[in-house]
């Protein structure tokens, strides 16, 4: 029967979720592709939290999500995925169906309506951008050279800077 059929289909997907996984691991994802292409695919996804796939992903809803540098959490998500075959079901079909609200077309229709809203006030943006351009370009910069930083000398400047903060408060307050 067709009953028959969808359940042995599910059984079938279930098992191979359970036997597949994608793991995707990063401190720093601009949009995440890689995590929504594994979705699309239909393989349970475990990634880590970085800006790119927080628009999509939801822990435990279609995903499992591990900090950007905690190796042992995002083996331990894989080891759960691999090991709970109705987990990796759930997660399988949540994510295929995550991916499908981002289809080309579904997006070319968002970006579609925001440069329509983008050139609708294109004047107001211009004379925005121009007070800001130079602000931007050196947030730029500084995001550029601290996602090619190793976490030591992230620590070390951030340390750095700390000490830098405190000298200026001690000299203020003297």
């Amino acid at each position: 029967t067709a009953a028959a059929a969808a359940a042995a289909a599910t059984a079938a997907a279930a098992a191979a979720a359970a036997t597949a996984a994608a793991a995707a691991a990063a401190r720093y994802e601009a949009w995440g592709m890689p995590v929504l292409e594994a979705m699309a695919s239909g393989v349970p996804v475990v990634t880590t939290d970085c800006l790119g796939v927080r628009t999509f992903c939801r822990h435990g809803d279609n995903c499992l999500v591990a900090a950007p540098d905690d190796a042992a959490g995002v083996a331990q998500h894989l080891l759960t995925v691999l090991t709970n075959p109705e987990l990796a079901a759930k997660l399988s079909a949540a994510g295929r169906q995550t991916a499908l609200q981002y289809t080309p077309d579904k997006v070319m229709d968002h970006l579609e309506s925001v440069l329509y809203c983008l050139t609708a006030c294109s004047n107001e943006l211009l004379q925005l951008r121009q007070s800001c351009i130079s602000d931007l370009q050196q947030a730029c910069a500084k995001a550029s050279e601290a996602c090619s930083r190793t976490p030591q000398q992230q620590q070390q400047q951030q340390l750095q800077a700390l000490q830098q903060q405190l000298k200026q408060h001690l000299q203020q307050h003297q």
